[in-house]
Parts: C-alpha cells; structure tokens; sequence
C-alpha cells in the first residue's frame, strides 16, 4: 500500500468510531493541540536517542539532526527545511 492510503485508511477509521467528532482521548475530555506542542517541545524532542551517531539539537526555535558532529539537515520554525546537501526524491532505499 502506499502511505497516503495507509493514512486515508486510519483517518477513516477514527472518522467512523468518532462520529461526534470528539476529542480523541483516554478518558479525561482530551488534549488539544496548543496543550500538545507544550508536552512535546524542542527539548523533549532534543532528548530523544537516536541509533548510531545520530543526534538531535535545538538552535533557538530550530531542530537539527547531526551525523558525527557534522550539522547535516535543520527543519526551521518557519517550516523550512535546510541541508548540507541536495535533497533526494523518487529514490529507493
């Protein structure tokens, strides 16, 4: 399957066990976004382990993924993406 089906797949399924259009939660009346992004700021994602020599860092409201000491890819504040290198598309992994 491609991943815009994965995810229309799941949409559909939340859509019809949530008919009210309720907010999504484990009991207490649910959490809204602005709550969300105080709970996953840039140090909790900054905190995260990643495998081998990769790493993430905050540079004021920007995330910046490291290889080996080396600043590779950083995703600004505004939405913009900034690499070291040309970005790939349509490859195989």
């Amino acid at each position: 399957m491609s991943r815009s089906r994965d995810i229309s797949i799941m949409l559909g399924a939340t859509e019809a066990a949530n008919t009210g259009n309720s907010a999504l939660s484990t009991g207490g009346g649910g959490i809204d976004s602005a709550a969300v992004i105080s709970i996953i700021d840039s140090s909790y994602v900054a905190g995260r382990a990643l495998p081998g020599n990769w790493s993430t860092t905050t540079s004021g409201n920007n995330l910046v993924f490291t290889y080996a000491d080396s600043n590779l890819i950083k995703f600004q504040d505004s939405g913009t993406i900034v690499s070291i290198q040309d970005i790939g598309a349509f490859g195989t992994i």
